[in-house]
């Protein structure tokens, strides 16, 4: 490492950014082991305090040194420095806005290498860091699903589900709030032994240290980024609030399970080319109409000389239903799904037009019911639940279309069973309260059903 510090500091700062350097030269940079990593603060002066063992492992470039300083420097922006030593949870969740602004800012992998070296791919420190390979605005998103599903192994679905979503509007344009990151932790998660950018434990000049001059510093750290975030761009839930502004929400209705567990069979059900086929379907109704009509009773009258003014006529009224594949439909009966078997009843039915008119119950054993069973609410199981019996049915009917319904504490399939399992397109829907650890690898489409 060659030069100061404070000489790299400098050397790292953009060219299109006159206004850091600038600020730079005004501020205090100084090495120091009392800080664990990095923090900025101050009376009259602001003072940047960096590790120089954390520099030399974590920073060693002008790029990744440049993602540290903003990093700090957001932190006076956007008032953090003004509330006082927050709890782990309050850190955590600042720096994960944090961190997802300034990597939506310089994407390139020089600088947001700070961050995804630092920061393993686990929950919740996910959050806390970019995807792999990731370019603000890119379409494809296939290798972002698989790393936001390694990150989420072994977490319950419910607490993923939230997590996918926030996470992908932390790296979206549209931002996510102070409370939505907060949402996503649970209320007795650990967050104390999580290493964050930034001093957060009280040692040394860290936030907390700038009193009532923090808003005049933070206006003239503000001016020094060149572009100030906006509220909406960081979903700002806290802070001294601003000028009144106006934005646009689209309210959306939560689908109920009936709706989801058709979406889910309905997906499994496409073709290769993505179509869901049908087909036309023409239905008689019968009507009173003047019309003359071949029937019986009409040619009796007619010879009785009194002829009918109105008939009863057939009327033909076209609609279209599903054609092509249906779907084998496994549903979980064990002692571990409890009351939500009456309610998936009721869904299953709801699309009994997309699915085998037998339904396959499954415990320990797989039982086919008909449809009409199902309406009398017959229900036959061991209380126990194993896949193994679901991948040998499926194996010996050669079931190629699936849809799984169960809490997720199933067992792993292993060997062929897994084969069988992964041959067919399968999909998976758990309650809010399940997880979807076990069937995750041979899942082709996912639904949560709200419990």
């Amino acid at each position: 490492m060659t030069g100061s510090i404070a000489d790299r500091v400098h050397a790292g700062v953009p060219t299109g950014m006159p206004e850091t350097a600038t600020f730079l030269r005004l501020a205090e940079i100084i090495e120091t082991r009392e800080v664990p990593t990095a923090a900025i603060g101050g009376f009259a002066r602001l003072r940047l305090s960096l590790n120089p063992d954390f520099v030399e492992r974590h920073a060693p470039t002008p790029e990744r040194l440049f993602m540290l300083l903003m990093h700090e420097i957001h932190h006076v922006t956007l008032g953090h420095t003004t509330k006082g030593l927050g709890t782990p949870r309050d850190n955590f969740v600042f720096d994960a806005v944090i961190n997802a602004l300034i990597s939506r800012r310089f994407p390139e992998r020089a600088h947001t290498g700070l961050l995804t070296d630092f920061y393993a791919c686990r929950f919740p420190e996910f959050l806390l860091r970019p995807p792999p390979q990731w370019r603000p605005g890119q379409r494809r998103r296939d290798h972002l699903r698989a790393w936001i599903g390694q990150a989420l192994v072994n977490v319950p679905l419910r607490v993923g589900a939230r997590a996918r979503s926030v996470y992908a509007a932390l790296h979206s344009g549209r931002g996510a709030t102070y409370d939505e990151v907060e949402a996503v932790l649970p209320p007795k998660l650990e967050l104390s032994g999580i290493r964050l950018l930034g001093s957060h434990d009280g040692r040394g000049p860290g936030p907390g240290c700038l009193p009532v001059e923090g808003a005049a510093v933070r206006d003239f750290v503000g001016a020094a980024l060149g572009e100030s975030p906006s509220a909406p761009e960081l979903g700002w839930s806290r802070g001294d609030g601003g000028d009144l502004g106006e934005s646009r929400i689209r309210p959306r209705r939560e689908p109920n399970n009936r709706t989801r567990l058709r979406r889910l069979i309905e997906r499994v059900a496409r073709f290769g080319d993505g179509r869901l086929l049908s087909q036309p379907r023409s239905e008689a109704h019968d009507i009173v109409a003047p019309l003359p009509r071949p029937d019986r009773r009409s040619i009796v009258l007619r010879a009785l000389d009194a002829d009918p003014v109105l008939r009863i006529s057939p009327f033909p009224v076209p609609s279209r239903v599903p054609a092509g594949s249906r779907v084998h439909l496994y549903l979980d009966v064990s002692g571990s799904m409890g009351n939500m078997v009456e309610p998936l009843y009721r869904a299953v039915l709801d699309c009994s037009g997309l699915i085998h008119r037998r339904v396959h119950l499954f415990s320990t054993r797989v039982v086919d019911v008909s449809l009409s069973d199902m309406r009398k609410g017959k229900v036959k199981t061991t209380g126990g639940t194993d896949i193994a019996c679901v991948a040998e049915h499926m194996g010996r009917r050669r079931v190629r279309r699936a849809c799984i319904i169960t809490d997720g504490f199933v067992g792993v399939p292993a060997g062929e069973r897994r084969e069988i399992l992964e041959a067919a397109v399968l999909g998976v829907a758990v309650p809010g309260d399940g997880s979807l650890h076990h069937l995750e690898s041979v899942a082709d489409h996912r639904a949560v059903l709200r419990t």
